[in-house]
């Protein structure tokens, strides 16, 4: 059973809510903590009421630490022009947050406040921090749901197991459709770049041939999600045997003839000779390609 209790900081601008349970994320795991923040201007527009100290604590478990931190910093909003009171405001959260290694979940450039009145601009003021030992169980941080009616949008945070997450779509190229893709790789032709061109102009022109050969590739190429379980020495022949020896241990198991058994016995022997074959050789073949490096 999870429980939820609120951890009374005497103070109306932070809220912390431990959670505990048996088991959490699918994992041993069995508390972490949500800090919730609200900080405003203090006595100068370079402080702010919560301290980092306070916003940030020490991670001795799992701490998400969220809430409208009211500063700006490049790292956030990459986009925007800081000046000197915003910088020195943004400083010490950030480098108390790498000196204890928290990392900022919120995708860069991306508003989270949209003022309704005034002249003020669009910016990022809510932030969210995960301590090292509650990264690995973060999925997704998105401003995807319905506005509530105020100047700042809903935030949605999703944490879970890492084996809950589904592996990306990559490009099959065992399937790729060479015998048409490549006449049309050899027609394809790029011009030259742009004489003395400026920066946005190559970038231009990089971009969009570069695009159409990435067009042609996926075009004859399918895509396919490997499952998390797949095994890069896996192959066609090892699904067949596995197929032949289950089958046949099957038959085995109801039938009286002694010549089924021993079909089902060879086919055994057979399906893990294969798996062990495979192993070995793409562990030859890893061992080729190594280096101390990528060791």
């Amino acid at each position: 059973m999870t429980t939820i209790t609120p951890v009374f900081t005497g103070r109306s601008d932070m809220a912390t809510l431990e959670i505990t349970a048996p088991s959490l994320f699918g994992t041993s795991m069995e508390r972490f903590h949500i800090i919730n923040c609200y900080s405003v201007w203090g006595k100068s527009i370079t402080e702010r009421t919560i301290a980092p100290r306070l916003a940030l604590p020490f991670p001795s478990f799992p701490t998400l630490v969220v809430g409208d931190f009211n500063i700006h910093h490049p790292s956030a909003d990459p986009l925007r022009k800081h000046n000197s009171s915003e910088l020195k405001a943004s400083f010490p959260y950030f480098s108390r947050a790498a000196e204890y290694g928290y990392t900022l979940l919120n995708i860069p450039g991306v508003h989270t406040r949209f003022p309704l009145q005034g002249s003020s601009r669009p910016s990022v003021l809510d932030l969210a921090f995960a301590s090292p030992s509650l990264v690995p169980f973060f999925q997704e941080w998105a401003t995807d749901l319905p506005s509530t009616g105020s100047d700042h949008v809903p935030i949605s945070i999703r944490l879970a197991h890492p084996i809950a997450c589904p592996s990306p779509l990559a490009p099959n190229w065992v399937r790729t459709d060479w015998p048409n893709l490549e006449p049309q790789l050899k027609e394809t032709s790029i011009p030259p770049p742009p004489a003395l061109p400026t920066k946005h102009a190559f970038e231009e022109w990089f971009d969009s041939h570069l695009g159409k050969l990435i067009e042609l590739l996926t075009t004859h190429t399918p895509s396919c999600r490997p499952s998390i379980r797949a095994k890069p020495w896996w192959s066609p022949l090892l699904s067949t045997l596995r197929k032949e020896f289950h089958s046949s241990s099957r038959k085995a198991r109801t039938s009286i003839d002694p010549q089924d058994r021993v079909i089902a016995k060879l086919s055994k022997q057979e399906y893990f000779k294969a798996i062990k074959a495979a192993k070995a050789h793409d562990w030859k073949s890893f061992l080729a390609d190594a280096t101390p490096r990528t060791i």
